[in-house]
């Protein structure tokens, strides 16, 4: 899609908002992140920075559509050849069924921009959603949804691809107050084609690669304040041709959940203080091991990865393998209804800590942070 269609794109989202029935409602959201990252990079040598991120977000609703437009700026302070931009405009709509069945569709377009020293993760994508929620009794419920998009990256054809999920739920609520929820998900990247000016064909294309997600979720409530759930989730990641590290230290913006295996388990208890106040502790642990990633050897005195006779990085093993562990301590308040109108204003504080294992010794790291949170939304 070229410059000029995105734009169009745009226009017409924002000429939606001023044709859509004048009973619909207006909503206008101000968030505000701050906090403070050890490790910004989360590798061995760390590298602190301070982190701002403002976000605006204004939307109309109707009876069963919701138009939006949102703008995040991901502000990195000292290091601001890291700091970006994104904007998204999308339609959600809602339908409810009188038998017990809502369909759900939505339609985004987002947009991201980076400093110029990594410009080359500036993208736009295109995203399709179908969700189907259906609830044949008092005591079960079943989910299921359809995601399909479209990446395309500015500065790198090779990265452009299609992306689909397929996910399915089912909750059941028992008679203890408890909630048992079992999902399955599938997921395929299609990488689109590329000019290659030496080929044969005058075109190449990387390889297709799909993986296939378990999640089990086990909530709890332990009276009208405190509840709590444990989640285990399973990656199962076939992909081992996926093209993920294009160099020894430099990473592609592709290098995501696709690169790698492996399971997490989640624990995490909320208390509702009162109607205001609320506290949680969230604890994880995981094992990772990534796909097409060597371990290459690293001299940490000098700071330079080390290579052969040939000039080859010296490779110590195959596949970087993780584990570790994380824990999140939050404190949050919200206020309803301010002024006796339809806005609300929220703070939440966090603080955090990191640890991670590797047999790549460059990957061995801690990580603390610090942060706080605060969301104001209003209607009229």
């Amino acid at each position: 899609m070229k410059s000029h269609r995105r734009l169009s794109l745009f226009l017409w989202l924002i000429f939606t908002f001023v044709t859509v029935p004048a009973r619909a409602q207006w909503q206008l959201a101000f968030d505000t992140y701050v906090g403070q990252d050890n490790n910004l990079l989360r590798y061995y040598n760390p590298m602190r920075d301070h982190i701002v991120s403002p976000r605006i977000e204004i939307a109309y609703s109707g009876t069963q559509t919701r138009y939006y437009y949102s703008n995040d700026l991901i502000r990195i302070v000292d290091n601001d050849q890291y700091s970006y931009t994104t904007h998204n405009a999308g339609i959600d709509w809602l339908r409810e069924d009188r038998k017990n069945i809502n369909h759900y569709l939505a339609a985004d377009f987002e947009m991201r921009q980076d400093r110029p020293d990594f410009s080359y993760f500036d993208y736009w994508k295109a995203e399709g959603l179908y969700d189907v929620k259906f609830f044949p009794a008092s005591w079960v419920f079943v989910n299921g949804s359809l995601t399909v998009f479209y990446k395309n990256f500015k500065e790198e054809a090779t990265w452009n691809h299609w992306e689909s999920s397929l996910n399915l739920a089912t909750s059941f609520f028992l008679p203890t107050r408890t909630t048992l929820r079992v999902s399955a998900m599938g997921l395929i990247r299609d990488f689109s084609k590329y000019a290659v000016p030496d080929a044969e064909s005058g075109t190449a294309e990387l390889s297709t690669i799909w993986q296939l997600v378990g999640i089990v979720r086990i909530a709890q409530s332990f009276g009208s304040q405190i509840g709590g759930y444990s989640e285990l989730l399973y990656r199962f990641n076939p992909s081992e041709s996926n093209p993920y590290q294009v160099e020894v230290v430099g990473f592609s913006p592709i290098d995501d959940y696709f690169g790698y295996k492996g399971y997490k388990w989640t624990n995490a208890l909320k208390w509702k203080i009162n109607k205001q106040f609320w506290s949680r502790i969230t604890l994880s642990a995981y094992r990772n091991t990534y796909l097409n990633r060597p371990v290459y050897d690293y001299d940490f005195s000098t700071g330079t990865w080390l290579t052969d006779a040939d000039e080859n990085y010296i490779i110590l093993s195959n596949n970087r393998q993780d584990n570790g562990y994380s824990a999140d301590l939050s404190v949050g308040i919200q206020l309803n209804k301010i002024f006796n109108r339809a806005s609300n204003f929220g703070v939440i504080g966090s603080i955090g800590y990191f640890h991670n294992n590797s047999n790549d010794n460059y990957f061995e790291y801690d990580d603390r942070t610090l942060s706080i949170q605060t969301t104001y939304d209003l209607q009229w």
